[in-house]
């Protein structure tokens, strides 16, 4: 007789439209999620910045990019062009929907990393009372 062991995995499902999308939660995800998250901002930053058209639409286009990684990073390959098909092509809807994603991302990042340290700290305390 085998015994059965279920495995829970540790994602936070995301409802975009029609199609749900995973978004896996463990620490070096966490990490690349969030580093990401930075770069996406800075280059957002950089292209506020630009005053000639001509390095405007580079920088949009390098944010656009970025922002298409993040989206892959988050949910897998192709998942951009998905989601960007869901919101019927519409750059305007999608940069509301990945505002919110974002968001999210930042908030269960933060969550996951508190209850990270959390356990850290709870294990070495742990450890701790049994040596006395």
């Amino acid at each position: 007789m085998a015994f059965k062991i279920d495995i829970k995995r540790d994602v936070e499902k995301f409802e975009i439209g029609s199609k749900t999308f995973e978004l896996e939660l463990q620490n070096e995800k966490l990490v690349k999620y969030n580093a990401k998250i930075n770069e996406v901002v800075s280059k957002s930053e950089e292209a506020r910045g630009k005053e000639d058209d001509l390095e405007l639409v580079d920088a949009l286009r390098e944010v656009e990019e970025a922002t298409k990684d993040l989206i892959g990073i988050f949910f897998g390959n192709g998942a951009y062009d998905e989601i960007f098909e869901e919101v019927n092509r519409s750059s305007y809807v999608m940069s509301k929907v990945i505002e919110q994603i974002v968001e999210a991302v930042q908030i269960i990042v933060t969550r996951e990393q508190e209850k990270n340290r959390e356990n850290k700290k709870q294990a070495y305390y742990k450890k701790k009372n049994e040596a006395v």
